[in-house]
């Protein structure tokens, strides 16, 4: 069963077409720090079985810079943007995840770049970033990257060019405060009761990212 979509352009068609239309459409997924993409593997079992392609790009989060894996990640859009059975990529990134996403797409924006949807994403950093960053940082440099002081890498970061992308945020996030998740520019913003963890794994998160996906506004 596929989830409904708000898209005009989706809604007269049966569900064997929509599958077909999606299945023209990639979805990169990019988890947060210290996770793999074991995080993100429920997210890309729902999207492939409503019809879509995944890459579940999975990166050594701890290690090396933000910018660093933003550049791994744009080399990866650009492998994949020339691939004649895809019209559109989007982006579904997670945390951290979502740092890395706008820091690639700012080094190389794909000319077929669909939507993005960012879960819980500390677009003006993370408070607890900022207080474990000096305990970590010799083996973690990209936990002071994401704190929210107003100099570090993410506040330093340009605000996403020409990109539809909306957020979703955790209600019961210890790690990002809900005001740091909004970004100016996003289309559209949501709350989903979850931990900041387990967001990836939320259903009612995996359809609003369908939802996004489809028609570029989350579910009332």
């Amino acid at each position: 069963m596929f989830f409904a979509s708000d898209n005009p352009e989706l809604k007269h068609l049966s569900i064997a077409d929509r599958e077909s239309a999606r299945g023209r459409e990639l979805v990169v997924l990019v988890h947060g720090l210290s996770a793999k993409r074991l995080v993100m593997w429920p997210l890309a079992r729902y999207l492939v079985r409503v019809g879509f392609q995944v890459n579940n790009w999975g990166y050594r989060s701890t290690t090396r810079s933000i910018d660093w894996h933003a550049s791994k990640l744009t080399a990866i859009l650009r492998d994949v943007e020339f691939r004649n059975d895809i019209e559109r990529i989007h982006v579904v990134a997670h945390s951290m995840g979502c740092i890395v996403s706008r820091a690639a797409i700012e080094k190389g924006r794909p000319s077929r770049l669909g939507r993005i949807v960012m879960l819980a994403p500390p677009n003006h950093g993370s408070h607890a970033a900022r207080i474990i960053a000096p305990a970590v940082n010799w083996f973690c440099p990209t936990m002071k990257e994401l704190g929210d002081h107003p100099d570090s890498y993410v506040n330093s970061l340009p605000l996403p060019d020409r990109c539809e992308f909306g957020v979703i945020a955790a209600s019961l996030d210890r790690v990002i405060r809900q005001t740091s998740t909004h970004l100016d520019g996003e289309a559209d913003f949501t709350v989903v009761f979850s931990m900041h963890g387990v967001l990836p794994w939320h259903r009612k998160a995996q359809k609003q990212t369908v939802s996004f996906l489809e028609s570029g506004r989350f579910v009332a």
